[in-house]
């Protein structure tokens, strides 16, 4: 719980509603979540689609190091 009054739930069911939203993996009102954490979550409720773009990425930053190292 926040310190200053202003920066608290004005109700129980607003506090309820954010930890139900937490709970369901839904961004939170109390704090935004950032990018890296809005990224991690999504990789979380899309694993194939985290898993594929995150091949694809890898492949993308090996392909030029692996072919340009190879003697012709």
């Amino acid at each position: 719980m926040a310190k200053e009054p202003g920066r608290r739930y004005q109700t129980a069911a607003d506090l309820a509603a954010d930890l139900r939203r937490f709970l369901a993996g839904e961004p939170i009102l109390a704090r935004p979540a950032g990018r890296v954490e809005r990224g991690w979550r999504w990789c979380r409720r899309h694993p194939r689609e985290a898993a594929l773009t995150g091949t694809i990425l890898l492949l993308l930053v090996l392909l030029p190091l692996v072919t340009t190292r190879w003697p012709s």
